[in-house]
């Protein structure tokens, strides 16, 4: 199977709030031979207030996502999209990929009524984090990298530090092409010093292949990275909630201590410190490894688990009840209602036949879709990023929504003009970006506050 080695710029560190910038990704076969490669940006949609402080970091400026000659988001969505499928089945990878570019992925799709936010989940296609692998190597092989240590004398897992302690070249950091490049470099070399161990991990980017193993109720070997201190357990399986499979810890515990509890003290089980009950996605391409040199003491516990079939089922049933219930925002923002169910059909036809319709006949098919996210998100996709005339009460109603957004009081997820102005100040204090870069950053934020006020945002 290809892979896709792939990284995102985004506006900011908030994937349902910020917006991606930039998509670059490197297609290559199993043995890392280039297939493709695509470079894509887009302008930023008039409802996002960047972040200066990710603008600096990145090194973005705001004439790179205000050329009206570069796609919209929408488009820019729909190019990544058919991208997706012409490579499709794939492995999608990047690093850090699971923890922020999948997410940010995901909310564009949802945000642009894509028809399906899991693409990268479909048709064949799995994933894989290298830096997931990157920090399995540091336990299992360390001697396959050479490993960097930062300013605090410990092992540091950064892309722009790790790729040229390893001999990657001129690593253009915050750059997405660059950052493909040096993933790629990466997993190249964990793949030519420690091939057995190389093997193993990208076995774990199949989920039916994760479930198998840990069916077995074998021992089995979990590493992650908790705080930025390696974690390395010996656990066994125990039951499956959704794509959550749950795990005993039987280095630590014996499971006789537990298998005969009441239904109280299994609920309690859950909330110890430190942790006896492990929760780990089967379909996140997790760090598990069978323990082939298990001593007696760990088969003899994993047996009891096994055999455990009441225990199993109440420990199931008390985890499923800890989802339920969890307490449900109220009111919350459409950008965080992404999980809460799956279109159904009817609106998956629909939303295929949006993506090939003018701005004016998807404008009159949004009363027709059932699920009132893609209402209201396409309510908005309609008005700011259409090329149809608004009406005056759209227009006002707009007006007023980025009025209430970007004015909020408190602490909020997205950017606000209040943010701003202590992320450039904080800019201006470090000196990250000399002079006329700063000068250009504040003339932007003045420019859409004056455009706010006089309407011009909005078409």
């Amino acid at each position: 199977m290809n892979f896709v080695f792939y990284d995102l710029e985004t506006s900011g560190l908030s994937s349902s709030y910020d917006q991606i910038l930039q998509f670059a990704a490197i297609v290559t076969d199993e043995n890392f031979v280039e297939l493709e490669r695509v470079n894509l940006r887009c302008q930023l949609s008039s409802h996002i207030l960047p972040s200066p402080m990710a603008l600096a970091v990145t090194g973005v400026s705001p004439k790179d996502f205000t050329d009206t000659s570069l796609p919209t988001e929408f488009e820019f969505a729909q190019s990544i999209r058919e991208f997706i499928s012409k490579w499709a089945p794939a492995t999608w990878t990047g690093y850090n990929s699971l923890g922020f570019d999948e997410p940010h992925l995901r909310q564009m799709f949802f945000q642009t009524l894509q028809p399906n936010v899991y693409e990268t989940q479909f048709n064949g296609n799995n994933r894989l984090d290298i830096m997931q692998v990157v920090q399995a190597c540091r336990v299992k092989h360390p001697d396959a990298l050479v490993w960097v240590k930062n300013q605090k004398n410990k092992i540091s897992f950064k892309l722009d530090q790790i790729a040229p302690g390893n001999g990657f070249p001129q690593h253009n950091a915050h750059d997405a092409l660059g950052d493909v490049e040096a993933t790629i470099f990466i997993a190249q070399k964990i793949a030519q010093n420690a091939p057995e161990f190389w093997a193993l991990a990208v076995e774990n980017r199949d989920k039916q292949a994760v479930l198998r193993k840990i069916n077995s109720f074998e021992p089995v070997q979990f590493i992650q990275n908790f705080y930025g201190k390696m974690q390395d357990y010996s656990l066994c399986f125990v039951c499956a909630v959704g794509n959550n499979a749950v795990f005993f810890d039987i280095e630590n515990n014996d499971p006789l201590d537990y298998v005969n509890g009441s239904d109280e003290e299994i609920k309690m089980l859950l909330e110890r410190n430190p942790r006896v009950i492990h929760t780990v996605a089967v379909n996140k391409a997790p760090s598990l490894f069978l323990m082939t040199n298990a001593d007696e003491v760990l088969r003899q516990r994993s047996e009891v688990l096994k055999q455990a079939y009441d225990f199993q089922n109440r420990l199931s049933n008390a985890i499923q009840q800890s989802y339920d219930d969890k307490d449900v925002a109220p009111n919350k923002p459409v950008e965080d209602k992404i999980y809460d169910g799956f279109y159904d059909n009817a609106d998956k036809r629909l939303l295929e036949e949006f993506q090939v319709s003018s701005w004016d006949q998807r404008k009159s098919m949004l009363s027709k879709l059932k699920d009132p996210r893609l209402i209201q998100l396409g309510r908005r996709l309609t008005i700011f990023q259409g090329d149809s005339q608004n009406s005056e009460i759209e227009k006002a109603k707009a007006t007023e929504y980025l009025n209430q957004k970007w004015f909020a009081q408190g602490d909020v997820e997205w950017t606000t003009f209040a943010k701003v102005d202590k992320d450039i100040a904080d800019i201006k204090r470090r000196e990250l970006l000399n002079v006329q870069k700063t000068q250009e950053l504040e003339d932007y934020y003045a420019d859409v506050k004056h455009k706010l006020e006089t309407g011009e945002l909005i078409r």
